[in-house]
């Protein structure tokens, strides 16, 4: 027996809304309290997630990903982000100085 549609909204809406939520709450939190993230450090997050899909690495590959995530483009800005959100994330539960 299948699901109406119905049901089956009523089944996604609280988990999506939560998430809705939780990501504006994340995003507000990100512009109170900025985390700096360097060109460096979104490299090697972009080599990490290559090499676990696998990739050999060598200089070539660090030169094609330093010149595909340059500041400003979508990809790099992308992971930038995504590196905040990790920091920001990783800073609740450091020990407070």
């Amino acid at each position: 027996m299948g699901v109406t549609e119905e049901e089956h909204k009523k089944k996604l809406l609280p988990p999506a809304e939560k998430n809705a939520k939780i990501a504006v709450i994340l995003n507000q939190l990100r512009k109170d309290s900025p985390q700096e993230v360097t060109q460096d450090e979104v490299v090697a997050e972009v080599t990490k997630r290559f090499a676990l899909q696998g990739h050999e690495l060598d200089d070539k590959w660090d030169e094609m990903i330093r010149q595909t995530f340059v500041p400003g483009s979508q990809n790099y800005e992308e992971v930038k982000q995504n590196l905040e959100y990790s920091k920001l994330v990783d800073s609740f539960f450091a020990p407070a100085k």
